[in-house]
């Protein structure tokens, strides 16, 4: 194995060592919210979409939406879903567009200014 190769195979794995947690406490939080425990599902996703991981971004998105484990809030689920949706996370793009319908000018700006400090927080 030449020594770029090997380089490249050590990266992978340090990157696959790190992820694999946050995808074991995503697919808990997945399951939790499956048996309709949302404030596990909720504890779970909550430190994973602060870290920016859009499934769990997404996922809080929908659980404003449909008040699971939370108070239903549009504001904060276009927020959530925002931000996904800034990513390139395609179910959340459709839902922000569903969702944007249903809000006023005024929830839409303060759901656009709560995405844009979150991400200043998160730099």
């Amino acid at each position: 194995m030449t020594k770029t190769r090997l380089s490249l195979s050590i990266v992978v794995g340090l990157v696959l060592m790190l992820t694999l947690p946050a995808w074991a406490d995503f697919q808990e939080g997945l399951d939790a919210y499956k048996r309709g425990d949302y404030d596990t599902a909720l504890k779970e996703w909550r430190p994973l979409a602060d870290q920016g991981l859009a499934a769990a971004q997404n996922n809080l998105g929908a659980m404003y939406i449909n008040g699971e484990g939370v108070r239903r809030n549009y504001v904060r689920a276009y927020m959530w879903l925002s931000l996904a949706a800034k990513q390139g996370y395609k179910r959340a793009v459709s839902s922000q567009g569903q969702l944007e319908r249903e809000m006023t000018p005024g929830e839409l700006a303060e759901a656009e200014r709560f995405a844009r400090e979150w991400k200043l927080k998160g730099e």
